[in-house]
């Protein structure tokens, strides 16, 4: 694979991925202000230090769509779905990615 079109390829996900990064804090800043008591069961999260592996497995599920229906935020609701969308952009992108760099002829 060409170097130039491999930077190009990597580019666009590393941009979605630290876009991520900021959903995700931006998630936890409005999820402690509007439901602090769903901010707790998560184990208090910020975006480097987690509240472990429930507090991860239930964010996948809220996420998912999961256990949303018990957030009274219609705001927090939407940021979860745009999360959940953005989720499955970047999973094509790698996909595509992984795909191109497979059946990229050889130099």
């Amino acid at each position: 694979m060409d170097s130039s079109l491999l930077i190009l390829l990597i580019i666009p996900f590393g941009l979605m991925v630290l876009v991520w990064f900021v959903l995700i804090h931006l998630l936890y800043r409005a999820m402690a202000k509007s439901e602090p008591a769903l901010f707790t069961s998560l184990g208090k999260p910020s975006l480097f230090l987690h509240g472990g592996l429930t507090g991860d497995r239930r964010l996948i599920q809220l996420i998912s769509g999961r256990g949303a229906a018990d957030i009274r935020d219609p705001l927090l609701v939407a940021r979860l779905r745009f999360l959940r969308v953005w989720a499955i952009a970047m999973l094509v992108v790698f996909l595509g990615f992984v795909w191109g760099a497979a059946h990229w002829p050889a130099p």
